[in-house]
């Protein structure tokens, strides 16, 4: 004959209770949470995969901080590199101007101002540091900061007016993806500085200073030189649109990154993160099930052969 052992039963019960318990403790601490498990012992089957998305977050994340640095020194380079070009643009038409019969009133100070207009773009400071200087960073890649002061050098020595290196500075954009990021004044400024040597001597022999109407003379001279103001504005639009490429290339791989980190965090949040609408529905259920077996329990403990006898 079967038998009934009370005690097995209250053991069997106690049993379940305490799973159930343990069941909408876990599922509370879910809730309140949103994550699966606090610990990676909870996430076991999935460990390796999580730990590698979560390097690659990381890298993503390093990366895009790099970026933004980077971003904001290249945008302020091309906005300089603009000012140079419209500097140069700017310088042909009042040679031009100059040129013209009757032209020449104020040339000179024209010029002195472009030339002032254009150290202080090449002197220019991004968070502390000098942007044009290659990798000297700590020194103004100018240093005739006046007219006079490049006038002073002498004709043919105006490569003297910078002080800056000839080292581009680089940066790592992406794993294995290095990117020359750099302009150096002297190499984008040598030209648009040589024509203006030569005008601001030619204005110091000039009768006039190139303050007043030009002579038919000194209008030939400025004639002459407008092959050279040409060769000054190609070669800043040149490095310009080179800068450019490099600048594109920033832009693209910081999206690149972004996309990744989002897809990774999809990833990493299937994983680690609960459906929180299926956890509660799953609590009431435990909640439910513990209700009932407290229930069962109590009847069975109020069980008694005295009722039958």
């Amino acid at each position: 004959m079967t038998r009934i052992s009370t005690v097995g039963q209250n053991d069997f019960l106690l049993t379940d209770i305490f799973d159930i318990q343990k069941r909408i403790a876990e599922g509370t601490r879910q809730i309140s949470s949103e994550s699966k498990s606090s610990t990676y012992q909870g996430l076991a089957l999935d460990v390796q995969a999580l730990a590698a998305a979560k390097s690659i977050k990381s890298k993503s994340e390093q990366f895009l901080i790099a970026h933004r640095d980077l971003s904001r020194i290249t945008n302020v380079q091309n906005l300089v590199l603009e000012g140079l070009s419209d500097i140069a643009k700017q310088l042909k038409i009042e040679m031009i101007t100059a040129s013209q019969p009757g032209g020449g009133v104020g040339f000179k100070t024209v010029i002195d101002n472009l030339y002032t207009d254009a150290v202080n773009l090449l002197n220019i400071k991004e968070n502390g540091r000098f942007l044009f200087g290659g990798t000297r960073t700590d020194l103004a890649p100018v240093q005739s900061l006046l007219p006079a002061n490049l006038e002073a050098l002498g004709a043919g020595n105006h490569a003297q007016a910078f002080v800056n290196n000839s080292i581009k500075p680089t940066a790592l954009i992406d794993d294995g993806l290095e990117i020359t990021h750099g302009v150096i004044a002297s190499e984008v400024a040598t030209d648009l500085f040589n024509i203006f040597q030569d005008l601001m001597i030619a204005a110091t022999a000039s009768p006039g200073g190139f303050e007043k109407p030009l002579t038919d003379s000194e209008r030939e001279f400025i004639i002459s030189k407008f092959p050279e103001a040409d060769t000054a504005f190609d070669t800043i639009n040149l490095i310009q649109a080179q800068h450019g490429v490099a600048a594109r290339l920033v832009e693209e791989t910081a999206a690149r990154h972004e996309n990744e980190i989002m897809l990774v965090n999809k990833f990493i949040s299937d994983i680690e993160n609960i459906n929180v609408a299926e956890a509660v529905s799953k609590l009431n259920n435990d909640q439910t099930a513990l209700e009932a077996s407290f229930r069962v329990f109590s009847q069975l403990n109020s069980l008694s052969l005295l009722r039958f006898l």
